[in-house]
């Protein structure tokens, strides 16, 4: 059956969406350079701004004329000002501060390379937290950490703790859904694993939270090659499956229903794509993004992640649908 034409792109729609990359630059660059945290609140000429960051004026102008076109400064009387929203967002002071922003700009580089992995299928990198510098993960953590900490509180309260004793946070980045988790069950034992060089940012960011329980473990290994530990009644990993194929990811599954007791659950929260990968749109564009980035990496759908989970031995299987835009799926050991 012949699918209907939905497109009515006009010549100037096409032309924008070509030329978007100069938008996007224009803004990574002032966030590269520190241009919104350098304004502040304050008022600066070009002159000012170079003078601080060691740039050239006329090219800094042409900057700053370029960002107040783009609605992110103000300008009056050869002065520029933040705009009240590039204030709370892109000010490094806020605590609204969009980290990701720097994270992007890091991968601008490889979202260059694009054609040559279409060409190829081969990634730049097989997997980023081995292959990049200490510098990247720790840019990276952090990126995420403030893109997503304001979504770990309401997606930890979709989990129930009740009856959990000992849990693991398998990936666990910066740790930000276990400090949630820990908030609302001190008690418990949570070992929070991911790779050598994340475990230290989850450390700082542990400490950051000053916790009113410290029964927690950090475990550093590689997590498709490594054992678990058993006896977990709750594992949960948070943008984790998404950086293996599907065969990879059933042997991590099958690991996790090894760990788990009896009524043991793994959680899992990623996005997530429909079945025929065409939206939704941030889904079917971070699937080019994994390609770029991890050896085997993809987004799955709802219907994969049933198949793993049951392929991986779990009895049970359900998901949520977040308010973020997000799902949680969890696989029960019944039995």
């Amino acid at each position: 059956m012949k699918t209907a034409d939905k497109s009515k792109f006009s010549e100037a729609q096409i032309l924008s969406v070509a030329s978007a990359f100069r938008q996007s630059k224009i803004l990574l660059t002032a966030i590269e350079l520190g241009v919104f945290s350098l304004l502040g609140s304050r008022e600066l000429t070009a002159k000012d701004v170079a003078y601080e960051l060691q740039t050239d004026e006329d090219t800094t102008e042409r900057l700053l004329n370029s960002l107040t076109a783009l609605e992110f400064t103000t300008k009056y009387r050869n002065h520029y000002k933040n705009t009240s929203d590039s204030i709370r967002y892109l000010d490094k002071s806020s605590p609204d501060y969009l980290g990701s922003l720097l994270h992007m700009n890091l991968n601008w580089e490889s979202w260059g390379k694009l054609t040559d992995v279409v060409r190829s299928g081969k990634s730049i990198y097989k997997n980023l937290y081995i292959e990049r510098s200490e510098e990247f993960v720790e840019a990276y953590v952090d990126s995420v950490h403030r893109s997503y900490n304001h979504e770990a509180e309401g997606v930890s309260k979709a989990i129930t703790l009740k009856n959990v004793n000992k849990m693991m946070d398998l990936g666990c980045g910066s740790g930000m859904y276990s400090i949630e988790f820990m908030r609302r069950n001190p008690n418990m034992e949570v070992v929070l694993f991911d790779y050598p060089k994340v475990i230290p940012h989850t450390q700082r960011y542990l400490e950051q939270a000053k916790l009113n329980t410290n029964n927690y473990r950090l475990k550093s290994g590689i997590i498709k090659d490594d054992e678990y530990e058993t006896g977990f009644d709750l594992i949960y990993a948070s943008f984790l499956f998404e950086e293996f194929t599907i065969w990879e990811n059933m042997d991590i599954m099958r690991k996790c229903f090894n760990s788990l007791n009896k009524g043991g659950r793994l959680i899992i929260h990623e996005n997530f794509i429909n079945n025929d990968r065409t939206s939704p749109l941030h889904s079917v564009v971070y699937s080019l993004n994994l390609k770029l980035h991890t050896e085997n990496g993809n987004t799955f759908s709802e219907n994969d992640y049933w198949i793993m989970l049951k392929e991986a031995g779990f009895q049970k299987v359900d998901n949520l649908i977040t308010e973020y835009g997000t799902i949680l799926i969890r696989g029960t050991k019944t039995y």
